[in-house]
């Protein structure tokens, strides 16, 4: 089962996504080896199967795979899927530093933090940020629930987000009450109003200039709101995750680039009408003139592998697995451990050790994901970030050498304050004369790393970065 329903790029036509053959002489002996990740069960020569990095260590996300990475669909994405070899191949996921980062605080309408109805706006700014993402929460929820480590799947997207060059912010709703986003469809929308404010507390502040690019997600009623500041406010893109947006109507108007993620088995909707109404905003962008850019991906069901649950802060692989193990025993899983129902009334609780009851809503949230029920989810961060680098203008001062020092072994390692969505080449010379490419990136997201095994040979190296 493939993760990931692409629908369309600048037109619809259902595609789906898939890795490549390794086309060669077959051998029952091959396999595929993963370091630093798992692999599902289908391991049959040519059959598709999901591989998961591990969690990341402390103070680092993940980069990409490396080794024989033909065979994967994505090859920045932590959860895609492999083509399995027919001759035996090793890959292995790599990571990048992403050290914990301070967060700030401001009450939008300067009420005491203690008031029910006090609007907080959480945010980060790196130094020159390559941009500035919106994170709009789903009823019920808070900017400083989006920001709360404890939300693994929505605070992996801001760690991303960060390590690719973006400054990230959350507000809350005005309504403090039901906790949902003004309906208004106008300019003078209240909780436009607050985005707007706040860009404006941000300029005050020296954070951000006008002309810094700005973007929105939002989960669910998040969701829903997320394309009226980028259309009024002037956005350079929008994301939307398990919602439609709302109204339809908007999708005639808008200019701003927009792409949902969407959950196969979402349990909030009905699906089908929820889909429908999505696929009908994508074709309203691309009827434009010129066609507005758009993308509408569906995310589809995935096993639940033994290490899943290690992505909770402080769970060990030994407790993950005996998460598994009581799953896979109590007959939640299937042959190939995919959840047999949703997670959200099979009654999987009554099979949960009890100490492991304060963790229960961490242990949903991961089942809801490999379910595809009504739940943020990260594997599509690498997309997101992709799209948004698409749309993203070049910010001065970014595309250098941000940082080197030495590895462990030796090794050259440098860091790039890299554009989202530009080609960056990493070039040495012995003499600053003569260049030679050591490694190109497609920088998907944003920020890579690099280390020059060649260094310790090297009485004296220069390095550059070029492009595209």
């Amino acid at each position: 089962m493939n993760p990931d329903r692409l629908w369309r790029k600048n037109r619809i036509a259902r595609i789906y996504g898939a890795g490549l053959c390794l086309c060669v002489a077959a051998s029952t002996q091959a396999t595929l080896t993963v370091n630093s990740g798992s692999l599902g069960l289908l391991t049959s020569p040519g059959a598709t199967n999901h591989i998961w990095a591990d969690a990341s260590p402390t103070n680092m996300v993940f980069d990409r795979w490396v080794g024989n990475t033909n065979a994967l669909a994505d090859v920045y994405a932590w959860h895609t899927t492999a083509v399995m070899p027919t001759n035996s191949a090793t890959v292995t996921a790599t990571y990048k530093p992403a050290p914990i980062w301070p967060i700030s605080t401001n009450i939008l309408n300067g009420l005491k933090a203690s008031n029910p109805n006090a609007i907080f706006l959480v945010y980060y700014f790196p130094p020159n940020p390559a941009g500035l993402i919106f994170c709009f929460h789903g009823t019920g929820g808070s900017a400083e629930r989006i920001f709360g480590n404890n939300n693994v799947e929505y605070y992996q997207f801001l760690r991303d987000s960060v390590v690719a060059g973006y400054a990230v912010a959350a507000l809350d709703s005005t309504d403090r009450v039901n906790k949902q986003w003004d309906g208004d469809s106008s300019s003078t929308n209240v909780d436009v109003l607050n985005v707007k404010a706040s860009i404006n507390y941000f300029i005050s502040l020296g954070l951000m200039t006008t002309n810094t690019p700005k973007y929105s997600t939002g989960m669910s009623d998040g969701g829903g709101f997320a394309p009226k500041p980028a259309y009024y406010l002037g956005f350079n893109a929008c994301s939307i995750w398990c919602a439609a947006g709302a109204p339809l109507a908007a999708f005639n108007i808008s200019t701003v680039p927009t792409i949902w993620s969407l959950a196969r088995n979402d349990d909030l909707y009905d699906h089908t009408t929820f889909l429908q109404d999505a696929q009908t905003g994508l074709a309203s962008l691309d009827a434009q003139h010129p066609p507005v850019l758009g993308e509408l991906r569906e995310n589809t069901p995935s096993p639940v592998y033994p290490r899943r649950f290690m992505r909770i802060p402080g769970f060990t692989a030994a407790n993950s697995q005996t998460i598994y193990n009581d799953l896979k025993s109590g007959g939640f899983l299937d042959a190939q451990d995919y959840l047999l129902t949703d997670p959200n009334t099979s009654g999987w609780i009554n099979v949960l050790p009890a100490g492991f009851a304060p963790y229960q809503s961490d242990i949903e949230d991961q089942l809801d994901c490999c379910y595809t029920a009504h739940q943020f989810f990260s594997d599509y961060n690498n997309k997101v970030l992709r799209f948004f680098g698409a749309q993203h203008p070049p910010v001065a001062g970014r595309g250098g050498i941000s940082a080197f020092n030495f590895n462990t072994n030796g090794t050259f390692h440098l860091t790039v304050a890299a554009n989202p969505g530009q080609t960056y080449r990493v070039q040495a010379s012995s003499n600053l004369v003569a260049w030679s490419n050591l490694f190109t990136n497609s920088n998907a997201a944003g920020t890579f790393d690099f280390s020059d095994n060649a260094a310790t040979n090297q009485m004296k190296r220069f390095y550059r970065t070029v492009s595209p």
